[in-house]
């Protein structure tokens, strides 16, 4: 399980990882992350309908990619 330094973790984010991890392990669990309002701190989904995948480069920098529909 690989989180980026600036996640902050809340209740049940690790479970559905583990599960992923428990039925493939070699699969990289990351979980989806959430935007932060600046002024009120309220948790926000930055992604909206959208799907995202994860993706590793080879200078270990991870980044985010658009799945077509």
């Amino acid at each position: 399980i690989v989180l980026d330094a600036h996640c902050e973790c809340v209740a049940n984010w690790l479970p559905p990882l583990l599960t992923r991890i428990a039925l493939n392990r070699k699969a990289l669990a990351v979980p989806i992350v959430d935007g932060l309002e600046w002024n009120t701190l309220e948790h926000k989904n930055i992604y909206g309908s959208t799907n995202y995948r994860g993706i590793w480069e080879w200078g270990f920098l991870y980044k985010e990619t658009q799945i077509p529909d």
